[in-house]
């Protein structure tokens, strides 16, 4: 087992191996206790990561082995985790996507302040749940720009993270099918998206028993909204991104 640990690829990113000290005043408060020692894991300086730092030192090897250019985690707006995959990604030159639960900061400080610094991009989901299915949907088709996201995202909130035809995991299969692959499969991004925008726009559901008209005519024009973020070429969502649904404005800063 020790053996097949020490043939795994790893990154160095800290000087290890980190100390070991003896608990000397604890002993002594025991009375008759055995030796007792502690691994000073928090003395690893690497992105004041402690721990965490011996995990990304895997999963980076393993994903520039890979030939990845992209870490992806997730984890709260002040997730330690998060900041430490930022300051990898920096550290190899790779981007970083964070998708965190929670509301983004009316001014970023801490952990949310330092992925800023590193050049992470953040992605603001309501909560741990709401996440999963359009992240594991962007991991397996390659969907990485922001504006990709913030879409699948909003597809599943909006029509359900099935497989159902009207349903996410539906719509990308349509799409998919109409590209002839999708972005992991070497489709252009930005192509893929405008027909997932046109697909799910074809299943906007009629007016009926389920849907209002005016329901209906908010869903068509969202659709519409980032269609025109889309031909506007935010693709990043870069601020200030403004847009219009409805009659109400919206603004990415």
């Amino acid at each position: 087992m020790y053996g097949a640990l020490l043939s795994l690829p790893v990154l160095s990113l800290a000087p290890l191996p980190s100390p070991v000290e003896p608990l000397a005043r604890l002993r002594s408060v025991l009375r008759g206790s055995p030796r007792l020692l502690v691994k000073r894991d928090d003395a690893i300086a690497f992105a004041f990561g402690g721990n965490k730092v011996r995990k990304m030192q895997l999963v980076a090897a393993q994903a520039r082995a890979a030939g990845a250019d992209t870490l992806i985690t997730t984890g709260g707006v002040q997730s330690n985790h998060a900041r430490v995959t930022a300051a990898v990604a920096a550290r190899m030159g790779m981007r970083c996507i964070l998708v965190v639960n929670g509301t983004r900061p009316g001014q970023l400080t801490a952990n949310a302040r330092l992925d800023a610094l590193l050049g992470a991009e953040v992605r603001y989901v309501g909560s741990r749940e709401e996440r999963d299915p359009a992240m594991a949907h962007a991991a397996a088709n390659g969907l990485q720009l922001p504006l990709t996201l913030a879409v699948l995202y909003a597809t599943a909130v909006e029509h359900g993270d099935g497989a159902g035809a009207d349903e996410l995991g539906g719509l990308i299969s349509e799409t998919n099918a109409a590209m002839d692959g999708n972005p992991a499969r070497g489709v252009d991004e930005t192509a893929w998206l405008r027909r997932f925008l046109i697909v799910s726009k074809g299943h906007v559901p009629n007016e009926g028993v389920t849907v209002s008209a005016a329901a209906r005519a908010a869903l068509l024009d969202r659709s519409d909204a980032l269609m025109r973020v889309l031909d506007a070429g935010r693709l990043k969502l870069d601020a200030p991104t403004d847009l219009e649904v409805s009659g109400t404005a919206y603004s990415f800063s």
